[in-house]
């Protein structure tokens, strides 16, 4: 009975190595928010925003982000906000330049 017991234990253990010699590190993986423009006025939070009209008159100015995910060594950029020529969004500064700034080339993001 001992017996049985050291190989089943042997055998879980030689079970667990090897799935541990096989497993592979994990990709670095980050998100990175990007200010992707931001509305030329402040916009009323009751007339878009609430279903409720709890908000009275406060008006907030948005900031349209942006994300890019890095997944290993590829690149993937997320909901780009409003196109820079809609109207009443100023963008501080370019996707490309924001990119620059993190060292981030435009043809290292996949589509």
């Amino acid at each position: 009975m001992q017996r049985i017991s050291t190989l089943l234990l042997a055998g879980a253990c030689a079970v667990a190595l090897a799935r541990l010699a096989s497993a592979q590190a994990a990709p670095e993986m980050s998100l990175t928010r990007l200010d992707c423009g931001t509305s030329a006025a402040p916009t009323a939070v009751n007339q878009r925003f609430s279903d409720t009209y709890a908000y009275g008159d406060l008006k907030l100015q948005f900031v349209f982000s942006c994300y890019l995910i890095k997944h290993g060594d590829e690149y993937m950029l997320w909901d780009a906000g409003h196109a820079m020529t809609t109207p009443n969004v100023a963008p501080k500064v370019s996707l490309v330049d924001l990119l620059g700034q993190i060292n981030v080339k435009p043809e290292q993001i996949s589509l």
